[in-house]
């Protein structure tokens, strides 16, 4: 599903000069970096319940999100403190079949995990943000606490990560899974979601890298509707003069993300182009 980017007008601004990003509300990204077609679902045994801090559910680089569209099995709940909510309190029967994700001084190896855990809770947020929701919900501290040492550092090249062993939430719980099912080379498909969540957004940094543009600002980056309108708005002949007012590294962006969002292989090309709409 797809309508107008969640933003606020700021006060007194005219709603009609607001120029909104189309924005998926299923993955959470604007949709020129939607990646919901390319989700593949793979079973999980053991349920996973993402536990997210407010702050995590409108970042653009939401994780959490991705694993929970990728695993039937688990929950994605948001908030800062769980004490007395309904999740929690219908952990609290089953206390010795759940264990959370959190490398507490107490916390055992995943290895160590019981054969009939039932749920694995992962905690959603920045290092800062997951140690505030845990001394927030002391109930959390009472059930098992889990931890594993990463075989590599993340590949999170977007975001930099404090520490080598900080990985992201979907590498966690790929990890975490892959310990618990003895089953290195399972959940393969959540990392190769992950790997072209970055790679989508290293190419629409390039696209944006480009001179008086103001960083963060919303309304002069590029937009689906704006690559639309080179794409297929224009001859081929006036598409290529405008595509020469880019530099070589934005032209790179553009073309990868043509080629995910629309099968185009040549952005370049003498020929006209077809959007996906205009072929059906």
């Amino acid at each position: 599903m797809s309508a107008s980017s969640p933003r606020i007008p700021v006060p007194g601004q005219d709603l009609s000069e607001i120029k909104w990003r189309p924005f998926c509300y299923r993955c959470w990204r604007a949709k020129i970096l939607c990646l919901c077609n390319h989700v593949r679902p793979v079973e999980n045994r053991v349920e996973i319940l993402f536990l997210q801090h407010p702050n995590e559910r409108t970042m653009p680089f939401n994780t959490a999100r991705l694993a929970h569209l990728s695993l039937p099995n688990s929950r994605l709940v948001h908030g800062l403190r769980f004490d007395g909510t309904k999740v929690v309190q219908e952990l609290v029967t089953r206390k010795d079949r759940v264990g959370i994700l959190f490398p507490s001084s107490e916390a055992k190896q995943l290895s160590e995990a019981p054969p009939d855990l039932e749920t694995l809770v992962i905690i959603d947020g920045t290092w800062r943000e997951a140690r505030k929701m845990i001394y927030l919900s002391p109930s959390l501290l009472e059930f098992p606490h889990y931890a594993f040492v990463p075989e590599k550092p993340s590949n999170y090249r977007i975001r930099k990560e404090p520490k080598d062993e900080f990985i992201s939430t979907i590498e966690a719980t790929v990890t975490a899974l892959r310990a618990i099912d003895k089953d290195p080379s399972k959940y393969q498909e959540l990392l190769d979601l992950f790997d072209r969540m970055v790679d989508r957004q290293v190419d629409f940094m390039r696209m944006n890298n480009r001179p008086g543009r103001r960083k963060c600002r919303r309304e002069d980056a590029f937009n689906l509707e704006f690559l639309e309108g080179i794409l297929f708005g224009c001859p081929p002949a006036e598409r290529l003069e405008r595509l020469r007012e880019f530099t070589d590294e934005q032209l790179s962006g553009m073309g990868n993300i043509a080629r995910e969002l629309f099968g185009i292989e040549d952005i370049r090309s003498s020929a006209p182009l077809r959007s996906p709409e205009s072929s059906e």
